[in-house]
């Protein structure tokens, strides 16, 4: 991913437009910016692109949701979503067997791992679900 590109070189860093009434010249937009402004915005579509197909997805410039399929597909849907736990070690593992919402309702493992590791924050909603174990 590239760096930040360049700020617009005026004393506020933003784009003016001209009052042909006072004389007042609109900023005026060169070449470097706008071929900035071209590779940045191809960077970050490339990036994007690299989530697609890692989750088997072709690009379709008529769909509006393949970034967020993508994260799902790469995130939530595992074959074996424990092994991560098992990964991160014994505390992880403790954690994801004792897991409970706040009102100490149980959940599923799964679910439970997934809401702590993607949010940390146990007032948002569930986020993934499974059968309990």
């Amino acid at each position: 991913m590239q760096n930040l590109m360049p700020l617009v070189d005026t004393p506020d860093n933003l784009f003016h437009d001209g009052n042909p009434v006072t004389g007042e010249l609109g900023t005026i937009v060169e070449a470097e910016h706008l071929n900035n402004e071209q590779s940045a915005i191809r960077d970050v579509q490339s990036e994007m692109i690299s989530v697609l197909a890692e989750a088997d997805i072709e690009v379709d410039p008529d769909k509006q949701d393949q970034l967020l399929t993508a994260l799902k597909a790469i995130l939530l849907s595992r074959a074996n979503p424990f092994a991560d736990i098992a990964a991160d070690g014994a505390e992880a593992v403790a954690t994801a067997l004792a897991c409970r919402w706040p009102d100490r309702r149980a959940v599923s493992r799964t679910t439970c791992w997934i809401a702590k590791r993607a949010t940390s924050c146990w007032r948002r909603r569930k986020i993934a679900t499974s059968t309990s174990w």
